[in-house]
C-alpha cells in the first residue's frame, strides 16, 4: 500500500515532516488566502488521523493545541499519518470571528454546517469546507474536530459523537467509541435525536455516515485559551488509544453518557449572578444563579430545568430575555 501522503501539489512519503499551507483563495488586494497543513507521515505504518481546528474562526484553542502537539511528533515517533489543520477557516481566522465576516449575509455560512454542500467553487467558507472533506478526508479513517464555546460563555470539556439516529457502519462506531474514551473527558454527548438543543452548531454525522470515524472535542472558551491543557491532553488520548503514538490512555474513570442537551435560558434582564460551576451535578429546581436590576433588586431567581451536569455557563454578566445563562448535559445511562 502506498503511505505517501498528497494533497494538490504537497507530497510527504513515509519517514517525513512537513509545514506546508494550501492557497484557498485571494482578498481583494490580492493577497492569499491559505490553510496550513502540518504532516507527519510515520516510518510505520498506523492509524491515519485529521486533527482540524478553527472551522469557527475565533476557537482558537485548537490552534494552539494542535501546534504544541504537532512539536513533539516526529516520523520516528508515530505509527500512521498524523495531519493537523490549525486554521481551516482563514478569514474568520484573520477578522477574529466565529464566521466569514465578509461574506454576506452572515449566518448562512456556519462552516460547521455546510460540509455536505460546500461548493469547490463556492465562496470561500465553501472552499476551505469541500478542501477538507473531498481532498483530505478521503486519505484518513479518524477525524477530531476541535471547538470552544462561543464568546460570552465557557464549555467544560465534553466529547461529541454521532447519535444512534444516524446511519454509521459497526467498525466506524467503534472506532469512534475509541476516541471518545480515549480522550479522557468525563461527558460524552450522543444525541438522541437530530435536536441540538443547547448548541450552536449541529454536529451533523455526514462524514460518519460516509465511513469516516469523526468526533467533536469541545472546551474553553473563544478567543481564550482557557482550559487548553485539558484538550491538549485529550488528543493526545485519543492518539494513544488508537496505536499512533506509545503511552497509557488517560481515560476517564468516571464517564457519563448523555443522550440530550438543556439550555437554561434568561426569563429577565440584568445581571446575572450564577452559583454553579462547570462540572457541577444539579437537581431540577436548584438555584443556580439570579438576575438582579440596576438597583440590585433580584427579578429572577435562575432555577435548573431539569437535573444534569453543567457542561456550560455564561460568562458575560449581561442578561437579557432568551440569552442562554447555562446548559446541562442530560445523563441517559447508556453506553456507546
Amino acid at each position: 500500500m502506498d503511505r505517501t501522503v498528497r494533497i494538490r501539489e504537497l507530497t510527504v512519503k513515509p519517514g517525513e515532516k512537513t509545514n506546508s499551507w494550501v492557497k484557498i483563495g485571494e482578498l481583494a488586494d490580492g493577497s492569499p488566502l491559505r490553510v496550513p497543513l502540518i504532516i507527519v507521515n510515520g516510518k510505520e505504518p498506523g492509524p491515519r488521523i485529521v486533527v482540524v481546528a478553527c472551522a469557527h474562526g475565533d476557537e482558537v484553542i485548537g490552534t494552539e493545541a494542535i501546534k504544541t502537539i504537532a512539536r513533539e511528533l516526529t516520523p520516528d515517533k508515530i505509527k500512521g499519518t498524523f495531519i493537523g489543520i490549525p486554521i481551516l477557516n482563514a478569514v474568520a481566522f484573520l477578522t477574529g470571528t466565529r464566521v466569514d465576516v465578509l461574506e454576506t449575509p452572515m449566518g448562512w455560512n456556519d462552516m460547521s454546517k455546510m460540509y455536505s454542500t460546500a461548493k469547490p467553487d463556492g465562496s470561500v467558507t465553501e472552499r476551505a469546507a469541500s478542501f477538507l472533506r473531498d481532498e483530505v478526508i478521503p486519505q484518513v479513517e479518524y477525524y477530531i474536530d476541535l471547538h470552544s464555546s462561543a464568546v460570552g460563555s465557557l464549555n467544560g470539556p465534553r466529547a461529541i459523537v454521532a447519535g444512534l439516529y444516524a446511519k454509521v457502519d459497526p467498525v466506524v462506531r467503534r472506532r469512534m467509541e475509541e476516541l471518545a474514551i480515549g480522550c479522557g473527558f468525563d461527558v460524552i454527548y450522543r444525541p438522541e435525536s437530530e435536536s441540538y438543543e443547547g448548541m450552536y452548531f449541529r454536529p451533523i454525522p455526514f462524514f460518519e455516515e460516509r465511513g469516516t470515524a469523526k468526533i467533536v472535542l469541545e472546551t474553553g472558551a473563544a478567543p481564550t485559551l482557557a482550559d487548553l491543557d485539558t484538550l491538549r491532553n485529550g488528543i493526545m488520548g485519543c492518539l494513544v488509544e488508537i496505536g499512533m503514538v506509545e503511552g497509557k490512555p488517560k481515560k476517564s474513570r468516571d464517564i457519563t453518557y448523555c443522550g440530550r442537551l438543556s439550555a437554561v435560558r434568561a426569563n429577565r434582564g440584568g445581571i446575572f449572578r450564577p452559583y454553579v460551576e462547570i462540572g457541577k451535578t444539579v437537581k431540577a429546581g436548584d438555584k443556580i444563579g439570579e438576575i438582579t436590576d440596576v438597583f440590585d433588586n433580584i427579578v429572577e431567581e435562575v432555577v435548573s430545568p431539569a437535573s444534569g451536569i453543567v457542561v456550560k455557563v455564561a460568562t458575560s454578566a449581561i442578561a437579557y430575555t432568551g440569552i442562554r445563562l447555562a446548559v446541562l448535559a442530560i445523563p441517559d445511562n447508556s453506553r456507546l
